[in-house]
């Protein structure tokens, strides 16, 4: 398919968008487990249930925040303990605009698929930013950015970056040296280093 409109894109059907390798949890799992299963996996969101249904999601930013609420304890919590974000659906012959609204409005990054009780698979950020990468737009770039985003420093330590970003609603934190940015840290790096015994919440 050829370069998208945006009209034309937004009027797509979610069966086009939707990821069907989609990737389960138990509640009773461990939460390290979840947080295995998104940095190898690749994915931000987890349905959570069992037999076909979802009793909730879970995400990243749940495990970043039970990693900054419950120290080294955080590898002891279950799924359950800290899930509890309610499934936001659509049904499969939605339009692509209908996610990106609800999504708004619901403050979620993922919108379940579903075709009567089944899911079907889900849509998430990623999904629609792969979307638009096909989008034939003269929007300039400053229309869509974040004016003057946080930042850190070399000193800043992985418990005030994870802080930084879970109470300003981002991900994606630059990091600057000497006035020039020098990287760019994203809370999947920070979880991911911390799951795995890399760092401490502690360190810089």
């Amino acid at each position: 398919m050829g370069m998208l409109s945006p009209g034309q894109a937004l009027l797509r059907s979610l069966r086009d968008l939707e990821s069907r390798n989609l990737h389960w949890i138990s509640p009773s799992s461990l939460l390290e487990e979840a947080a295995v299963l998104m940095i190898y996996r690749r994915v931000r969101h987890l349905p959570v249930g069992s037999g076909g249904v979802v009793k909730y999601m879970i995400s990243i930013r749940d495990v970043a925040r039970a990693m900054l609420g419950h120290g080294a304890a955080w590898r002891t919590l279950r799924v359950s303990d800290v899930a509890a974000t309610p499934p936001v659906s659509l049904d499969a012959g939605s339009t692509v605009s209908d996610a990106v609204k609800l999504m708004v409005n619901r403050y979620v990054g993922s919108v379940l698929v579903t075709s009567g009780d089944a899911v079907e698979g889900i849509v998430t950020e990623r999904d629609l930013v792969r979307l638009a990468a096909g989008i034939t737009t003269r929007r300039r770039i400053y229309e869509a950015m974040t004016v003057d985003p946080k930042v850190a420093d070399l000193s800043t330590t992985v418990r005030d970056a994870l802080s930084a970003m879970i109470s300003g609603s981002f991900r994606h934190l630059p990091v600057i040296s000497g006035g020039t940015v020098v990287g760019i840290t994203s809370m999947r790096d920070i979880v991911s280093r911390v799951a795995e015994g890399r760092m401490g919440l502690d360190d810089p």
